[in-house]
């Protein structure tokens, strides 16, 4: 459960699976996860007010008015990251992200570690393709040009 305190009502919102599915249908996707690390990238006000709209125990709640919500909690000094934070912690809460061991960091600085790992592993396995790309033209080259001489001493 994770609590909104605004200036005239707090806002609760509850993991159920069933708020999980309408809020992964909310959004279009398959990968949720993907998808909470391409908005938290950008930044994206969009995820969060349907975070907000779709995991609320209020099941009336408009996405404007989550919107607004999210506007007040910026002018009370929140800043999106830290909502984002929020948003891992919760969700995690669920399960969403696996089994987490950090201690007392925020979920978020976690989740970051591991998607630059991936996308450090993504560029190393992209590196080696390449040469292995590169060394497998420059081999079937070289064959080609001893084909060629031993041709052409016939």
């Amino acid at each position: 459960m994770y609590q909104i305190a605004l200036k005239n009502k707090t806002i609760t919102l509850t993991a159920r699976a069933r708020y999980y599915r309408e809020f992964k249908m909310a959004l279009g996707v398959q990968n949720l996860k993907n998808a909470f690390f391409a908005a938290y990238e950008n930044i994206d006000v969009d995820f969060l007010a349907a975070w907000i709209k779709y995991f609320a125990d209020d099941r009336d709640l408009e996405l404007g008015e989550a919107y607004d919500i999210l506007d007040e909690m910026v002018e009370d000094g929140r800043k999106l990251y830290d909502i984002y934070a929020d948003a891992a912690d919760f969700l995690n809460g669920m399960g969403f992200f696996g089994k987490l061991e950090v201690g007392s960091k925020r979920t978020i600085a976690y989740f970051e570690d591991k998607m630059n790992k991936i996308d450090i592993d993504s560029k190393v396995a992209s590196a080696i393709d390449t040469a292995v790309s590169e060394y497998t033209t420059q081999a079937v080259t070289e064959q080609m040009k001893k084909d060629e001489s031993k041709s052409r001493k016939k």
